[in-house]
């Protein structure tokens, strides 16, 4: 990034140049336009605009619809839209959340165009560019209604439960506003998964690399909504 960046004669910031990364993933077309854009921008300024670079900013925006989206066959816009609420995706994760057997085919048609990155050494779970997956977002708003929608985020829950993946699994059983009692939020390993012990060992430092630590990288902007959660879901269940 560094060199990409001195061969554009552009001079960031350290968190700047951080930013760009998270958000393209590295994916070579989103940089392109970034720096397109900080190219024009004065020097003393380019900071302040990494920092507020975002899917919704109207020349990105226009971007992503122009010179991606647009292009794509109608049925990979479909995959898309209803996978981008998916942290990762992985063909046995998709095909539950879309309730088909083909999404390993998408899968790669959308790796052998840089358009989702591999997120394990085995090359079988992906993601997508965060600036790309905020666009599919805010398009699967537009188009979806919510019933659809609360049913993709349960099938994701259901296929998270069953791999034992409880955190995760309540993430999107919260996601698609269900977080009644009757919900998999009684489960006992999870009340246990969610008391606060369990949570600030979640947010501690030295477990980045482990399972665990994924989910942390995850879950630290949701920790203290988990921890609400969790509080309300036990003193209801313990009155049963």
């Amino acid at each position: 990034m560094r060199l990409l960046l001195r061969e554009n004669l552009i001079d960031l910031k350290e968190t700047s140049v951080e930013r760009l990364m998270d958000l393209t993933g590295g994916w070579p077309a989103a940089l392109h336009l970034a720096l397109l854009q900080i190219k024009r921008i004065d020097p003393e300024d380019r900071d302040d605009f990494v920092s507020n670079i975002g899917a919704r900013d109207r020349r990105i925006t226009e971007w992503l619809n122009d010179a991606i989206y647009d292009t794509l066959p109608s049925r990979i816009r479909t995959f898309m839209l209803d996978t981008c609420i998916l942290n990762e995706v992985s063909a046995p994760l998709c095909d539950t959340v879309r309730s088909t057997d083909d999404s390993g085919e998408y899968i790669v048609w959308l790796k052998d165009r840089g358009l989702i990155s591999p997120v394990d050494d085995q090359g079988t779970t992906f993601a997508y560019p965060k600036l790309l997956r905020a666009f599919l977002r805010d398009q699967f708003s537009r188009t979806s209604d919510l019933a659809h929608e609360k049913d993709l985020w349960q099938k994701a829950a259901a296929w998270y439960q069953k791999r034992g993946e409880l955190l995760l699994a309540a993430e999107y059983h919260m996601a698609s506003g269900d977080t009644t009692a009757g919900s998999i939020a009684t489960t006992p390993m999870l009340l246990r998964a969610l008391r606060p012990s369990a949570l600030k060992r979640l947010a501690s430092p030295g477990i980045e690399n482990s399972s665990v630590g994924r989910i942390r990288s995850w879950h630290r902007s949701r920790i203290s909504a988990f921890r609400r959660h969790s509080q309300a879901i036990i003193l209801r269940t313990s009155t049963i």
